[in-house]
């Protein structure tokens, strides 16, 4: 034995089968009750849907897919230091600075890196070695020992979507993005 369910809207017709022998209409107004009520609805053709808001209004937003901070060293080296006196040392090293952004421009990487909270330290498509001198000071109290000292630049990877809402907030385009780009650079020494 088989049930027939017929749904029509606008002479558009789909038939469920299930296994008893009665056949059952449901008109749109009983087929609109069971749709979420949380968004406007449009109808085009007879056919209703629901477009739900993701942001509060309009604007141009970052949605990220997957983000990742890591620590990319450049330079390192040994330190010899003995307990009870101050050990420091400075060497000027070249850190590489990058940026690099799958589409878009400087627009799209200033709302990403607001988005992951990770700001890039150059502009799209510049890729640079920046010179700067760096300090290490391992405390007099330390235990004697090597310690390695080491620098380099934090980086960020994402990927995700540009979306553009309107102004109740729905998403109207999208488009994927990767970026990966440095943040800062960092310098750390450790006891080994």
């Amino acid at each position: 034995m088989k049930k027939a369910i017929s749904f029509i809207t606008a002479g558009v017709c789909a038939v469920l089968l299930s296994t008893t022998t009665s056949a059952q209409s449901v008109s749109l107004d009983t087929y609109n009750m069971v749709l979420p009520s949380d968004g406007p609805v449009t109808s085009t053709g007879g056919i209703s849907t629901t477009a739900i808001a993701k942001y509060g209004g309009a604007g141009t937003f970052y949605d990220a897919s997957t983000k990742a901070f890591a620590k990319n060293e450049d330079f390192s080296f040994k330190i010899e230091h003995t307990k009870g006196i101050s050990t420091s040392v400075s060497r000027a090293v070249a850190i590489e600075a990058f940026t690099e952004l799958s589409i878009g421009g400087e627009t799209e990487l200033q709302i990403i890196g607001q988005s992951v909270s990770a700001s890039a330290e150059v502009k799209v498509g510049v890729k640079k070695s920046v010179t700067t001198t760096v300090s290490w000071t391992i405390d007099a109290a330390q235990p004697s020992g090597n310690y390695l000292a080491s620098t380099g630049k934090e980086t960020m990877k994402t990927n995700g979507y540009i979306e553009t809402a309107n102004s109740g907030g729905v998403v109207t385009s999208r488009k994927f993005v990767t970026a990966y780009y440095t943040v800062r650079p960092y310098s750390s020494v450790k006891k080994i």
